[in-house]
């Protein structure tokens, strides 16, 4: 670490800085999105300047090297920003909408993702991205899109994680608008808490993670919503079986919008009853229930030209509720998250601008499970506020990014209420964990030259934390836990020719807080703790090189292989109502290490009218516990050997578009048993190797179609028609045993399983409008 860190250090030093900045030619044409035409007249701004497209479309700008943004406008067009880091000359063409699509996004005709020759080490997803996909009953969703990409897979039907590279899903950093976002899925995942109207993008990060991130040993995925100013009122509404929304964006001042969004679901008056009287076979779940909401709030305000506010508050939650019929038991689960940021950004000279953020972040779980006259409660609670400051800096060969951060945490991981009969259990008061995490970063991207590009970073982080104990509502400290973490990273690009890079990255991460895995559970079950003396920090190391392709005619394609070796990551000892007793976490979990190694294929092609994309990856994830499985390797519960997926859309007509999705993947992994014994009338189970069994394969299709009813300048509207698990495919959620007979005869078991939704058709309407 020491050597490592010295060599960083001595690239900062030996590079000389020079503070006047090299102009590069940025130049393309502006072309209208629906007819390809050129768009005359239109205002590009950037840096105070401006100019407009001449008769053909076309604009060429002197601009500095570094990130820029830059503003295209046209009275009969949606405006745009687009935010670009540019080292070399650059040739682009710019789509827009026109207005009465009244679309938020344009569409560059180049990804700007990891295909391009830049340092980019992430995928971009747009709005535009999410309408492409049949999404779930019609519906899209950010989540169900970042699923599609290679080296992310679910848990399977009715899990809601994100499983990145084989992490899990505690290791994924979810942020929505600089706040941390705990539980970032809505229905078991097929509904994510981003609302599609109030996204903008969002950047997937699955290595080389940037130094300005708090540390997690899988991911980032940084979500933002629309920051641009509107000339006048806009907005959007949809209606389906599960779920209404609506979104506006309203003009204060020509210098000041706000936006709102709202989403509700009906989902207990409209799909669960089908869904219930489909499952009488008591096979699966026998009664469902489940609905949830989100709301958003945006505020963008432009001070002066080198001045910028956005504030934004977001509020969700899910109630949900099931119950197994043959075995007489009942589930409730709710959750809340509660989010809310406010970012200044200030441009101090031409080539330094400085964003300072405060943000909050709170989310609240609870648990009840009910069975035979006993009633057990759970519930866990997380709070933060954080305050960051960065600087970026675009000078002739470096564009650096530095600044420093500060988070205050509180957790209160397990607090039980038990009731048996009429009796309510005294279990104790709540053990209360604080924490705190102060860092400094710094990352520079360097041009080493035509062809080569340079990104190291480094991230610092004395961290702190204290355990309370709630006794006699007298908060009594217990434990104190202190640490200092550096955390270094690097991403080296080759541009090997014209359209073909090599990208090599490397990342050392430390993750101070822990999500507790309760393995019998397919359901959400979110216990945040922080890292103690008994448990200490996560720690993560990822290497990964890979292959990057574009071709003139609109063909990409990438292979990208990894390795990530993890430590200290933990196991409960236990399952769910082992939480019920109030008890110390840290003291019943185990601590092991974590190998996963696969490889990512990727290829779109899009043909006129026709576009595809293909992903697959092949890995192998293996975890080793002393206490587990006698301290031999064994698979990841999660483990996917394969894990692939299609998607296609094809235009039609000026009115109809079609879409589809197939996905494949192997079966989690499991343990079974491979002997009984009854011993004073009971059944024994013996159990062979730990996860040595697999569930089923996982595939499953969906389709949709989108139909056009009307479009004018200031209305549209759309009709779409979608069908969920085409083939009514029963993934199961999880397995049991039947036992059948009598003990003194014989007895007989039957493996069952539980399926969670058969297939379901659905239809929605959306409009769009403009004043």
């Amino acid at each position: 670490m020491l050597k490592f860190s010295s060599f960083i250090i001595f690239f900062f030093i030996s590079f000389s800085i020079k503070t006047n900045a090299q102009l590069v030619v940025f130049q393309g044409k502006v072309v209208d999105k629906t007819s390809n035409l050129p768009i005359s007249k239109v205002l590009v701004s950037f840096h105070g300047k401006k100019l407009y497209t001449n008769d053909d479309g076309k604009f060429r700008l002197l601009i500095a090297k570094g990130e820029n943004e830059i503003n295209f406008k046209h009275i009969s067009y949606n405006s745009f920003t687009l935010s670009i880091f540019i080292n070399n000359n650059i040739n682009k063409d710019i789509y827009l909408s026109p207005k009465e699509t009244l679309l938020e996004q344009v569409e560059i005709k180049k990804r700007i993702t990891k295909t391009d020759g830049r340092l980019n080490n992430f995928e971009l997803i747009t709005n535009e991205d999410l309408a492409k996909k049949p999404g779930f009953l019609a519906n899209p969703d950010l989540l169900n899109e970042i699923r599609t990409l290679p080296g992310v897979t679910n848990g399977g039907e009715g899990n809601s994680g994100l499983y990145i590279r084989g992490g899990s899903p505690g290791q994924n950093l979810v942020l929505f608008n600089h706040s941390t976002i705990y539980n970032p899925s809505h229905l078991l995942g097929f509904f994510s808490v981003f609302n599609s109207t109030a996204v903008r993008d969002a950047k997937v990060f699955k290595s080389g993670i940037p130094s300005q991130y708090t540390g997690r040993l899988s991911s980032v995925i940084d979500v933002s919503s629309d920051a641009s100013l509107v000339d006048s009122l806009q907005g959007e509404a949809s209606l389906s079986i599960l779920s209404a929304d609506a979104n506006i964006a309203l003009p204060i001042t020509s210098n000041w919008t706000v936006r709102t969004s709202i989403r509700k679901t009906f989902m207990n008056q409209s799909i669960w009853p089908i869904v219930n009287k489909l499952s009488k076979d008591r096979s699966s779940i026998n009664h469902l229930e489940y609905d949830f909401y989100d709301l958003n709030f945006s505020s963008s305000l432009v001070l002066s030209t080198k001045d910028k506010i956005f504030a934004t508050a977001y509020a969700g939650g899910d109630k949900f509720g099931f119950e197994l019929e043959r075995f007489g038991v009942g589930n409730t689960i709710d959750w809340k998250n509660r989010a809310a940021s406010i970012d200044w950004q200030h441009q101090i000279v031409k080539n330094a601008t400085v964003n300072t953020t405060l943000s909050y972040a709170g989310y609240t779980f609870n648990f009840g499970l009910a069975q035979e006259g006993t009633a057990g409660k759970i519930n866990s609670a997380i709070a933060d506020y954080d305050l960051k400051s960065s600087l970026k800096l675009s000078l002739k060969k470096h564009f650096i990014k530095t600044g420093f951060s500060y988070v205050r945490h509180r957790f209160v991981p397990n607090t039980a209420d038990v009731t048996v009969g009429n009796v309510n259990l005294d279990l104790g008061g709540a053990n209360i964990y604080k924490a705190n995490e102060s860092a400094i970063f710094i990352n520079d991207a360097i041009n080493l030259g035509a062809n080569l590009s340079l990104n190291v970073g480094l991230r610092a982080t004395y961290y702190q934390q204290s355990k309370l104990s709630n006794v006699d509502r007298a908060e009594q400290k217990d434990s104190e836990y202190d640490k200092l973490f550096l955390e270094p990273n690097l991403n080296l690009a080759y541009q090997i020719a014209k359209s073909t890079t090599l990208k090599f990255s490397f990342s050392k991460n430390t993750q101070t807080l822990h999500l507790i895995p309760v393995a019998a559970s397919n359901f959400p079950v979110d216990f945040w703790i922080p890292s103690t003396q008994e448990m200490p920090p996560e720690k993560g190391i990822q290497l990964s090189l890979g292959m990057f392709k574009n071709w003139d005619n609109g063909f990409e394609a990438y292979v990208d292989v990894y390795y990530k070796k993890m430590n200290n990551i933990i196991e409960f000892n236990g399952g769910v109502t082992n939480l019920l007793d109030n008890l110390t976490i840290e003291d019943h979990v185990f601590s092991g290490s974590g190998k996963i190694y696969g490889a990512e294929f990727f290829a779109k092609k899009s043909i006129g009218k026709f576009d595809a994309a293909v992903g697959y990856t092949i890995s192998k994830n293996r975890r080793i516990f002393s206490e587990i499985n006698g301290g031999r390797p064994f698979p990841f519960k999660y483990d996917r050997t394969h894990d692939g997926n299609v998607s296609a859309n094809y235009q039609l007509n000026k009115r109809w578009k079609l879409s589809a999705y197939f996905t494949y993947a192997t079966g989690n992994a499991y343990t079974v048993p491979i002997s009984r014994y009854i011993i004073s009338g009971s059944i024994i189970n013996e159990y062979g190797e730990f996860n040595a069994s697999r569930m089923p394969v996982y595939h499953r299709l969906d389709l949709a179609g989108h139909f056009q009813i009307k479009k004018t300048r200031r209305f549209s509207s759309e009709l779409s028609l979608a069908i969920y698990n085409v083939y009514s495919r029963k993934n199961p959620i999880f397995d049991y045993f039947q036992f059948n007979g009598d003990f003194k005869t014989s007895v007989s078991v039957q493996k069952k399983s539980i399926a969670l939704l058969p297939i379901l058709p659905a239809i929605s309407y959306k409009i769009s409008f403009r004043k």
